[in-house]
Protein backbone atom coordinates (compact mmCIF):
# COMPACT_ATOMS: atom_id res chain seq x y z
CA UNK A 1 0.00 0.00 0.00
CA UNK A 2 1.33 3.56 -0.83
CA UNK A 3 2.24 5.80 2.32
CA UNK A 4 -0.56 7.85 3.21
CA UNK A 5 -0.41 11.41 3.13
CA UNK A 6 -1.29 13.10 6.05
CA UNK A 7 -3.60 16.40 6.19
CA UNK A 8 -3.92 17.55 9.92
CA UNK A 9 -6.47 20.08 10.72
CA UNK A 10 -6.54 21.34 15.10
CA UNK A 11 -8.14 23.57 16.80
CA UNK A 12 -7.27 25.19 20.35
CA UNK A 13 -10.39 23.27 21.70
CA UNK A 14 -11.66 19.91 20.09
CA UNK A 15 -9.80 17.80 17.85
CA UNK A 16 -11.42 15.21 16.03
CA UNK A 17 -9.16 12.51 14.02
CA UNK A 18 -10.84 10.48 11.52
CA UNK A 19 -9.59 8.33 8.33
CA UNK A 20 -10.87 9.25 4.91
CA UNK A 21 -11.44 7.42 1.41
CA UNK A 22 -7.37 6.78 0.41
CA UNK A 23 -5.73 7.01 3.56
CA UNK A 24 -5.92 10.48 4.45
CA UNK A 25 -5.65 11.01 8.35
CA UNK A 26 -7.84 14.42 8.73
CA UNK A 27 -8.16 16.04 12.21
CA UNK A 28 -11.25 18.31 12.21
CA UNK A 29 -13.24 20.30 14.64
CA UNK A 30 -16.97 21.74 14.94
CA UNK A 31 -15.77 25.48 15.85
CA UNK A 32 -19.27 26.16 17.17
CA UNK A 33 -17.69 23.99 20.19
CA UNK A 34 -15.15 26.81 21.41
CA UNK A 35 -17.63 29.03 23.53
CA UNK A 36 -18.84 25.78 25.56
CA UNK A 37 -15.47 24.38 26.46
CA UNK A 38 -14.12 26.49 28.82
CA UNK A 39 -16.63 27.44 31.68
CA UNK A 40 -16.28 29.71 34.71
CA UNK A 41 -17.74 28.82 37.92
CA UNK A 42 -18.35 31.83 40.44
CA UNK A 43 -19.42 35.47 39.85
CA UNK A 44 -16.56 38.22 39.24
CA UNK A 45 -15.36 36.85 35.78
CA UNK A 46 -14.48 40.35 33.61
CA UNK A 47 -15.68 40.52 30.06
CA UNK A 48 -13.16 42.39 28.06
CA UNK A 49 -15.71 42.12 25.04
CA UNK A 50 -13.97 39.33 23.30
CA UNK A 51 -13.52 36.91 26.82
CA UNK A 52 -14.68 36.36 29.75
CA UNK A 53 -13.03 34.70 32.52
CA UNK A 54 -10.94 32.04 31.37
CA UNK A 55 -10.70 31.03 27.60
CA UNK A 56 -7.77 28.84 25.45
CA UNK A 57 -5.68 29.12 22.23
CA UNK A 58 -2.71 27.92 20.16
CA UNK A 59 0.42 28.65 17.99
CA UNK A 60 -0.69 29.39 14.46
CA UNK A 61 0.61 28.13 11.72
CA UNK A 62 2.57 30.57 9.42
CA UNK A 63 2.05 33.15 12.61
CA UNK A 64 4.61 36.64 11.98
CA UNK A 65 7.95 36.81 13.96
CA UNK A 66 7.50 40.06 15.25
CA UNK A 67 8.29 40.46 19.48
CA UNK A 68 6.20 39.34 21.65
CA UNK A 69 4.10 42.38 23.55
CA UNK A 70 4.09 39.86 26.80
CA UNK A 71 7.74 39.16 27.61
CA UNK A 72 6.58 37.04 30.35
CA UNK A 73 5.60 34.47 27.68
CA UNK A 74 8.36 35.33 25.03
CA UNK A 75 7.25 32.44 22.83
CA UNK A 76 3.60 33.67 22.92
CA UNK A 77 3.88 36.51 20.03
CA UNK A 78 0.12 36.87 19.73
CA UNK A 79 0.49 37.67 16.28
CA UNK A 80 1.08 33.46 16.72
CA UNK A 81 -1.61 33.22 18.12
CA UNK A 82 -5.49 31.71 17.48
CA UNK A 83 -8.75 30.60 18.70
CA UNK A 84 -9.66 28.96 15.01
CA UNK A 85 -9.60 26.05 13.50
CA UNK A 86 -6.15 24.78 11.62
CA UNK A 87 -5.04 22.36 9.00
CA UNK A 88 -1.28 20.98 8.92
CA UNK A 89 -0.82 19.83 5.03
CA UNK A 90 1.55 16.85 4.28
CA UNK A 91 2.35 15.59 7.79
CA UNK A 92 4.08 12.92 8.07
CA UNK A 93 4.61 9.85 10.31
CA UNK A 94 7.76 10.70 13.31
CA UNK A 95 6.93 14.69 12.12
CA UNK A 96 6.87 16.65 15.25
CA UNK A 97 4.56 20.09 15.41
CA UNK A 98 3.96 23.20 17.58
CA UNK A 99 0.60 22.13 19.07
CA UNK A 100 0.30 24.37 22.85
CA UNK A 101 -3.00 24.34 24.21
CA UNK A 102 -2.64 27.48 26.30
CA UNK A 103 -5.31 28.84 29.39
CA UNK A 104 -5.68 32.60 30.16
CA UNK A 105 -8.18 34.30 32.56
CA UNK A 106 -8.82 37.87 31.64
CA UNK A 107 -7.35 40.75 34.05
CA UNK A 108 -9.37 41.99 36.82
CA UNK A 109 -11.52 38.59 36.97
CA UNK A 110 -11.64 37.02 40.81
CA UNK A 111 -9.14 34.94 41.78
CA UNK A 112 -9.48 31.35 40.70
CA UNK A 113 -8.32 28.34 40.45
CA UNK A 114 -7.93 26.32 37.01
CA UNK A 115 -9.10 22.68 36.24
CA UNK A 116 -8.54 21.19 32.92
CA UNK A 117 -10.29 18.10 31.59
CA UNK A 118 -8.40 16.17 28.89
CA UNK A 119 -10.23 13.31 26.86
CA UNK A 120 -9.81 10.45 24.73
CA UNK A 121 -5.81 11.24 24.48
CA UNK A 122 -6.12 7.55 26.08
CA UNK A 123 -6.89 6.91 22.36
CA UNK A 124 -4.34 8.60 20.40
CA UNK A 125 -1.62 7.64 22.12
CA UNK A 126 -2.32 4.19 21.87
CA UNK A 127 -3.14 5.03 18.08
CA UNK A 128 0.54 6.50 17.63
CA UNK A 129 0.69 10.20 18.73
CA UNK A 130 2.79 11.82 21.38
CA UNK A 131 1.59 15.03 23.33
CA UNK A 132 4.78 16.85 24.98
CA UNK A 133 6.37 19.38 27.02
CA UNK A 134 9.86 19.26 25.31
CA UNK A 135 10.18 18.55 21.17
CA UNK A 136 13.16 15.76 21.97
CA UNK A 137 10.57 13.70 24.44
CA UNK A 138 9.79 10.44 23.08
CA UNK A 139 6.71 10.24 25.56
CA UNK A 140 4.05 11.88 26.38
CA UNK A 141 4.23 14.31 29.08
CA UNK A 142 2.79 17.44 30.55
CA UNK A 143 4.27 20.53 31.55
CA UNK A 144 5.25 20.71 35.26
CA UNK A 145 2.34 23.24 35.97
CA UNK A 146 0.12 21.06 35.52
CA UNK A 147 -0.82 18.39 38.16
CA UNK A 148 -3.24 15.14 37.86
CA UNK A 149 -5.82 15.03 40.39
CA UNK A 150 -8.64 12.50 38.89
CA UNK A 151 -9.22 10.09 36.05
CA UNK A 152 -11.67 10.86 33.68
CA UNK A 153 -14.14 8.83 35.92
CA UNK A 154 -13.50 12.03 38.14
CA UNK A 155 -11.96 9.17 40.65
CA UNK A 156 -8.94 9.50 41.91
CA UNK A 157 -7.84 6.10 42.48
CA UNK A 158 -4.59 4.48 41.29
CA UNK A 159 -6.35 2.57 38.43
CA UNK A 160 -8.49 6.01 37.52
CA UNK A 161 -4.99 7.53 37.54
CA UNK A 162 -3.31 6.20 35.05
CA UNK A 163 -3.16 7.49 31.26
CA UNK A 164 -3.32 10.88 30.07
CA UNK A 165 -7.06 11.31 29.97
CA UNK A 166 -8.50 12.98 33.31
CA UNK A 167 -8.88 16.18 35.04
CA UNK A 168 -5.47 18.31 35.99
CA UNK A 169 -4.85 21.30 38.68
CA UNK A 170 -2.71 24.22 37.50
CA UNK A 171 0.32 24.20 40.36
CA UNK A 172 3.44 25.27 41.28
CA UNK A 173 6.31 23.68 39.23
CA UNK A 174 7.74 23.51 42.31
CA UNK A 175 6.12 22.37 45.39
CA UNK A 176 3.23 20.63 43.02
CA UNK A 177 0.59 22.29 45.17
CA UNK A 178 -2.26 23.88 43.62
CA UNK A 179 -2.02 27.35 42.89
CA UNK A 180 -4.95 30.75 43.47
CA UNK A 181 -4.36 32.46 40.12
CA UNK A 182 -5.12 36.76 40.54
CA UNK A 183 -5.79 38.29 37.72
CA UNK A 184 -7.75 40.39 40.15
CA UNK A 185 -4.88 43.47 39.37
CA UNK A 186 -3.43 42.43 36.45
CA UNK A 187 -2.82 44.66 33.88
CA UNK A 188 -3.01 42.41 30.96
CA UNK A 189 -4.73 38.54 30.67
CA UNK A 190 -3.00 36.31 32.85
CA UNK A 191 -1.65 33.69 30.65
CA UNK A 192 -0.91 29.90 31.93
CA UNK A 193 1.60 27.70 30.97
CA UNK A 194 0.51 25.59 28.24
CA UNK A 195 -0.95 21.73 28.72
CA UNK A 196 1.63 20.58 26.38
CA UNK A 197 3.91 22.09 23.26
CA UNK A 198 4.09 20.11 20.68
CA UNK A 199 2.35 16.85 19.14
CA UNK A 200 4.21 13.59 17.37
CA UNK A 201 2.79 11.13 15.28
CA UNK A 202 4.88 7.49 15.74
CA UNK A 203 3.97 5.22 13.46
CA UNK A 204 4.37 5.05 10.23
CA UNK A 205 0.88 4.82 8.49
CA UNK A 206 1.50 2.30 5.72
CA UNK A 207 -1.27 -0.50 6.01
CA UNK A 208 -4.90 -0.77 6.77
CA UNK A 209 -4.60 -2.69 10.02
CA UNK A 210 -2.74 1.04 10.86
CA UNK A 211 -5.30 3.47 9.01
CA UNK A 212 -8.19 1.26 10.76
CA UNK A 213 -6.46 1.94 13.89
CA UNK A 214 -6.06 5.88 13.56
CA UNK A 215 -9.53 6.14 12.11
CA UNK A 216 -12.03 8.09 15.10
CA UNK A 217 -9.38 8.97 17.38
CA UNK A 218 -9.82 12.58 19.03
CA UNK A 219 -8.49 14.34 21.48
CA UNK A 220 -10.44 16.79 23.59
CA UNK A 221 -9.70 19.67 25.65
CA UNK A 222 -11.65 21.48 28.44
CA UNK A 223 -11.47 23.71 31.28
CA UNK A 224 -13.22 25.22 34.09
CA UNK A 225 -12.17 28.52 36.38
CA UNK A 226 -13.21 27.82 39.89
CA UNK A 227 -13.64 31.40 42.50
CA UNK A 228 -11.02 30.19 44.89
CA UNK A 229 -12.96 32.32 47.34
CA UNK A 230 -14.51 30.40 50.89
CA UNK A 231 -13.30 27.03 48.36
CA UNK A 232 -10.42 24.99 48.76
CA UNK A 233 -9.05 23.54 45.96
CA UNK A 234 -10.33 19.76 46.38
CA UNK A 235 -13.65 21.39 45.93
CA UNK A 236 -12.92 23.22 43.30
CA UNK A 237 -11.67 20.10 41.42
CA UNK A 238 -15.11 18.64 42.65
CA UNK A 239 -16.74 21.50 40.85
CA UNK A 240 -14.97 20.99 37.74
CA UNK A 241 -15.44 17.63 37.26
CA UNK A 242 -19.34 18.25 37.70
CA UNK A 243 -19.21 21.31 35.55
CA UNK A 244 -17.00 19.09 33.09
CA UNK A 245 -18.05 15.61 33.37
Amino acid sequence: MKKSKIVLSLASLSLVAAVAVGGTLAWMTDSTQIATNTFNIGSGFADDGTHKGLWLDETKIGGTSEEPENPAHPDQNPNNRTEEDQTYEGLRPNSTFAKDPTFHITEGSIPCYVIARIQNGDKATAAGYIFKAEDTSTETTLTANWKKVAGDNGKDDAQSMLGLDGYYIYVDKTTQEPLILDPSEATDDLTLEPLFRYTTLTIDISTEEELDKADGQQIKISGAAVQAQNATWEEAVKQAITTLG
